[in-house]
C-alpha cells in the first residue's frame, strides 16, 4: 500500500454490534481526521418479557450519534453492495460483527477491510475466542489488528497487544478488558494504516487453534473430567450460556466454582466445612453459586439450607 496523502479526510465504515464494539467505535469518532460513513450492524432482536424488537448495543449509539445505520440480513445482496460503494469509503473496520464479509464487498473499498480479533492470532481463529482461551487456561489473551481476507481470520497481521489473564477471569471480565484494549489499539494505529505506514506480516504457520462458535449446549458439565478442567469451563461460559449439570431430573446451574483438593466419585456430592463438594475424575468442585430453573442464583450456604437433601446426592 502506498503512502496516502495526511490531509485526506478519510471515510470508514464500521461493522460491530455488542456493547463490546462501543469503545472501538468512539476511539475512531474520536479522531479528527476520520469520518464515518456508514455503521453496519445486527439487526434489532425482540428482547425481554415483552419480546420487543430491539437495536444492538452499535445500533443504538450510532443513532444517537446522528449516524448512518444499516442492518442488512445479508452482505451477499447486489443492492446491499450498491449502498456500501455509493459510500465511497476507503476502508472497513470490523469488530464484533457477527457476520462474515464476503469476497464482493472486501473489494469495494480501496483499502480494505480491518478487524481487531480479539485472541493473539493465529491462536483462536473464529468466533469464541475469548471463552476458549479461558477453557484453555491460556496465561496471555489479547487483540490483534489484521486485515481481512478471504479465509477465517487468516488475514495478515499490522500490530497486537497482549495482557495476562487473572487467575478468576470469567468471558464477560476478559471481555471487558479487550474491549478496552481494541479501542486503544485502533486509536494508536488506525491512521498509521490510512498512511501507508503499518505493514502486514504473514500469520504463522505454527500455533493455529480454532474456536468456533459456543453453542447453548455446550455448556453442560460432564463430571468424568477434571475438576481444572470444570472450573474453567464454568468462568469461560460465565455469563452465556452457563453451565449445567441435571440434579433429579432439572438443570441446575454452577455459576461460580473452585476447585477443592478432594477426590470423590465423579457426580457424588459431599458434605465439607464450606458447604459441599462435587466428585470429578481429578480432585472436586466447590460449586459457590448455583441456581434452579426459575428462581435467583444463590450462594452455597443458602442453597443447602432451602435443598438440604442437596447433599449425599448425585449430578449427572
Amino acid at each position: 500500500m502506498s503512502l496516502q496523502n495526511p490531509h485526506k479526510k478519510w471515510r470508514i465504515i464500521f461493522a460491530g454490534s455488542p456493547a463490546y464494539s462501543i469503545p472501538s467505535l468512539e476511539a475512531i469518532l474520536e479522531l479528527s481526521n476520520i469520518e464515518v460513513v456508514g455503521v453496519l450492524t445486527q439487526k434489532a432482536k425482540p428482547a425481554g418479557r415483552g419480546q420487543a424488537l430491539k437495536s444492538s448495543a452499535i445500533g443504538e449509539f450510532a443513532q444517537n450519534k446522528d449516524l448512518l445505520v444499516l442492518t442488512p440480513d445479508s452482505l451477499k445482496k447486489p443492492d446491499i453492495q450498491a449502498l456500501i460503494a455509493s459510500l465511497y469509503a476507503d476502508c472497513g473496520f470490523v469488530i464484533a460483527y457477527g457476520k462474515i464479509i464476503p469476497k464482493a464487498v472486501l473489494d469495494i473499498l480501496p483499502l480494505g477491510w480491518l478487524n481487531l480479533h480479539a485472541s493473539l492470532l493465529p491462536r483462536w481463529r473464529g468466533a469464541s475466542p475469548i471463552q476458549y482461551t479461558i477453557m484453555s487456561g491460556d496465561a496471555i489473551s489479547g487483540v490483534t489488528l489484521m486485515k481481512i481476507d478471504y479465509g477465517l481470520d487468516t488475514g495478515g497481521i499490522l500490530t497486537a497487544k497482549e495482557i495476562e489473564l487473572a487467575a478468576d477471569e470469567t468471558s464477560q471480565s476478559l471481555a471487558n478488558k479487550l474491549s478496552s484494549l481494541s479501542a486503544d489499539l485502533i486509536s494508536e494505529n488506525l491512521t498509521a494504516y490510512l498512511l501507508g505506514k503499518l505493514s502486514l506480516k504473514s500469520q504463522p504457520e505454527i500455533g493455529i487453534t480454532l474456536a468456533p462458535k459456543i453453542e447453548k449446549t455446550d455448556g453442560q458439565i460432564f463430571w468424568h473430567e477434571p475438576a481444572k478442567v470444570i472450573e474453567r469451563k464454568i468462568r469461560a461460559l460465565n455469563p452465556w450460556p452457563g453451565t449445567y449439570s441435571t440434579w433429579q431430573s432439572k438443570k441446575i446451574f454452577i455459576k461460580q466454582a473452585a476447585v477443592f483438593d478432594q477426590d470423590i466419585e465423579p457426580g457424588k456430592i459431599i458434605k465439607t466445612p464450606l458447604g459441599c463438594a462435587i466428585g470429578t475424575s481429578q480432585k472436586s468442585i466447590f460449586p459457590k453459586t448455583l441456581q434452579l430453573p426459575g428462581k435467583k442464583p444463590l450462594a452455597i450456604e443458602e442453597f443447602l439450607r432451602g435443598y438440604p437433601k442437596f447433599i449425599n446426592s448425585s449430578l449427572t
